[in-house]
């Protein structure tokens, strides 16, 4: 459990706030007696990594095994929209799990967002409005896909990105940390998670709601866990 985070009424129903604060209500609270692994029970914690407020968590119902989640831990619907110092953190956290997945996997992780500013935008591809990025290892161009089905916005370093854009988005960030927007209003749930399952030849994983295990979860967390650990604890590094 994170230290004590004051829940806006309005969050109280939000999977991540819930989570972070290990209150009754999320996902993994309902589901953690599907929990098998003996060594996986217990604390339900899935944070493997931070930076001051922000955390990277692995995914339930990933796409690839190494699918994980950026977010800050305070709640806010889109990273662009993101105060000032949180969005410091993400952007630090962001770069250290770049570099980190670049040793880990051999090639720097694909990064995606859907943006929802104001929350709740049922024209919005955003399924959880508690903004987070995806993380995961595997890259494909994922850029060209959207390219094809909606318009492109801007494209800035992702430094850069904070209040650039005022309405539902799309964004994917590339390998020189180059923040690419679409305007995907109208695309359909879990949008960019969906067109990058098919693309890496999984398209039975597009949605994490019909794909959790639990097992497979806190694996993962282990598994990344042990390997950030590994890495931080490297001299010179």
């Amino acid at each position: 459990m994170l230290e004590s985070i004051n829940l806006d009424p309005r969050d109280q129903d939000c999977e991540f706030c819930l989570e972070f604060q290990s209150k009754p209500g999320h996902t993994i609270w309902d589901l953690k007696e599907e929990i098998t692994v003996p060594s996986l029970q217990g604390d339900l914690n899935r944070i493997f990594h931070r930076v001051n407020d922000a955390v990277i968590f692995p995914s339930l119902g990933p796409v690839v095994s190494g699918h994980a989640l950026i977010s800050p831990i305070h709640h806010h619907t889109s990273v662009l929209g993101l105060p000032g110092e949180l969005f410091q953190d993400v952007a630090e956290l962001l770069k250290q799990v770049s570099g980190i997945y670049s040793a880990i996997f051999g090639n720097f992780p694909l990064l995606f967002e859907h943006g929802e500013p104001v929350g709740r935008n049922l024209d919005s591809p955003n399924c959880i409005d508690h903004a987070h990025i995806h993380v995961v290892p595997e890259p494909v161009d994922l850029i060209g896909q959207i390219e094809k089905e909606y318009p492109h916005i801007a494209s800035m370093p992702f430094t850069a990105v904070q209040g650039a854009y005022g309405k539902g988005y799309s964004m994917v960030i590339d390998e020189g940390e180059v923040a690419h927007l679409f305007d995907t209003t109208g695309a359909p749930r879990q949008y960019l998670r969906r067109v990058y399952a098919s693309l890496v030849g999984r398209p039975e994983n597009g949605s994490w709601t019909s794909n959790i295990n639990l097992d497979d979860t806190f694996r993962d967390y282990l598994y990344l866990k042990k390997k950030f650990e590994d890495f931080l604890s490297l001299p010179n590094r």
